[in-house]
Parts: C-alpha cells; sequence; structure tokens
C-alpha cells in the first residue's frame, strides 16, 4: 500500500502517515463538474480514511484540506465517520490554505 491508499483516490502513505486531500469543491459523489475543478468527492474522502484506518502501516492520518466547501449531502456523514473514529489513530487537519463550509465541517471532526 506504499504510496497509495487500497481503493482510495484522496489519498497517500509515507513514512506511516496517511495524508489526505480535502481539496477543492467538495460533493457527494464524483462528477465531471468536480474533476473538471479538481474537486473531491465525500464518497473518496470516506473511503481513503477508511482505509487508513485499516491499514497496520498507517499509525496517523493527516486531512489536507484546500476547500471553499461544498453541498451537504454526505458532509454530516463523513465527519461523523471522522469524530467516531479519532481514538483508533491519531488524525489531524492541516488547512493549506484554507477551508470553508463543508471543509470545515469535515476539519474539525478530526
Amino acid at each position: 500500500m506504499a504510496g497509495g491508499l487500497s481503493g482510495s483516490t484522496a489519498g497517500t502513505v509515507a513514512g506511516g502517515t496517511a495524508v489526505i486531500k480535502v481539496m477543492g469543491p467538495i460533493e457527494y459523489r464524483m462528477s465531471e463538474w468536480s474533476w473538471w475543478y479538481g474537486g473531491t468527492s465525500c464518497q473518496a474522502i470516506s473511503a481513503a480514511h477508511q482505509a487508513a484506518i485499516d491499514a497496520d502501516e498507517v499509525s496517523k492520518i493527516v486531512l489536507q484540506i484546500d476547500s471553499p466547501g461544498g453541498v451537504y449531502p454526505g458532509v454530516p456523514e463523513l465527519a461523523k465517520q471522522i469524530y467516531d473514529q479519532r481514538g483508533a489513530k491519531p488524525i489531524v487537519s492541516v488547512l493549506d490554505p484554507y477551508a470553508a463550509s463543508a471543509a470545515i465541517w469535515i476539519g474539525t471532526a478530526a
């Protein structure tokens, strides 16, 4: 799994740290629009996060956030998933350089 999170397009692993990108507009599922504008989806972030939680070689998780926010569907569930799994491994958010709206909701769950 070195370099990428199994089954995920949103995360990478280096030195035991999973970096999950929360970039661009956030949608429930990926679409042409989100792909074109460099966005991501709640489903991709969720899959990357779960893969990082499940991976033995991952000791900590970083949410790298650079997003103007996005849609509501999927965000509460994703934030709850992250929040509920904080005890499994250390999870931190890094604003790179900013977060707004749905991105704040996701980031503060860490």
